[in-house]
C-alpha cells in the first residue's frame, strides 16, 4: 500500500515528530512508497514562505527530495486518496 500524507503529517515531520518519522521509516522498510501531493506541497510551501521559516524550508526541500511528488489531477487519484 502506498501512502499520501496530508499537510498535518508533513508539518509534523518538519517539527521533528519522532512518532511520525518512525512510521514513515517503517513504511519505507516494507517497500511501500510515500508520495507528496501537489496540494500538500502548495499548502506547506505557502505556509513556510508566509512565516519566513527558512530552516524549515530547507527541511521541506529535503523531504520533497525523499518522496516523489504526484499531481492530483484526476478523479481516480482523489478517490484513492479519500
Amino acid at each position: 500500500m502506498d501512502y499520501l500524507p496530508d499537510t498535518n503529517i508533513i508539518t509534523a515531520m518538519l517539527k521533528q515528530n519522532k512518532e511520525v518519522w518512525q512510521k514513515a521509516k517503517a513504511i519505507e522498510r516494507t517497500g511501500n512508497r510515500i508520495y507528496i501531493s501537489t496540494i500538500v506541497y502548495y499548502e506547506t510551501k505557502r505556509g513556510l514562505l508566509a512565516t519566513q521559516a527558512t530552516q524549515k524550508m530547507k527541511q521541506f526541500n529535503l523531504i520533497c527530495q525523499r518522496y516523489e511528488m504526484i499531481g492530483i489531477d484526476s478523479e481516480k487519484v482523489l478517490d484513492e486518496a479519500s
